[in-house]
């Protein structure tokens, strides 16, 4: 996360949160993550998306970058089935692997939003030629990126593609 001391924003808290293989086993961040939002008073309202939005950035962490899963499976009949029994057997078979997870809250003028990132150790994918609106897309998979434009002002990703940032306003 980028220091702000210095301008109009003041960061009110921020946490972050590294997995590795043995962790990504046996624990669900995203319980712990929601709950630690969700402390904040500003934030009761919005819960659904930001549970959404964790969702997102750490399914495809873990899925598609650590994981190395592809959706495309998805497009046949049984593909659905076979994603999750290969996503299984794979998480069972971790050894290596991260997911860099961070939050941070930020107020200025009694404005507040929250912006939250995922890295991976994966080796990332295109995002530059990756679809950003929920319409273009009538497959049965590939709507997370979509769905994160849809919910949150601003969405970035590092040059390999393997760290996403979202800018979450609360409203």
């Amino acid at each position: 996360m980028q220091d702000v001391s210095n301008n109009s924003e003041q960061i009110k808290w921020s946490f972050q949160w590294k997995l590795y293989a043995d962790s990504m086993k046996v624990m669900d961040p995203m319980k712990t993550v929601i709950n630690i939002i969700s402390q904040n008073k500003d934030l009761e309202s919005c819960k659904q998306h930001l549970y959404t939005i964790i969702a997102e950035l750490y399914n495809n962490a873990l899925d598609h970058g650590v994981l190395g899963l592809d959706s495309k499976i998805k497009e046949n009949p049984e593909g659905i089935e076979e994603f999750y029994n290969l996503k299984e057997e794979r998480l069972e078979n971790l050894n290596t692997g991260y997911i860099f997870l961070a939050v941070e809250y930020q107020q200025a003028l009694n404005k507040y939003k929250l912006i939250m990132s995922a890295e991976d150790s994966g080796s990332g994918f295109d995002h530059r030629n990756y679809e950003k609106t929920l319409t273009a897309n009538q497959k049965t998979f590939g709507r997370g990126i979509p769905l994160l434009f849809s919910l949150c002002e601003k969405v970035s990703f590092n040059e390999s593609g393997n760290k996403i940032t979202v800018e979450y306003d609360p409203k």
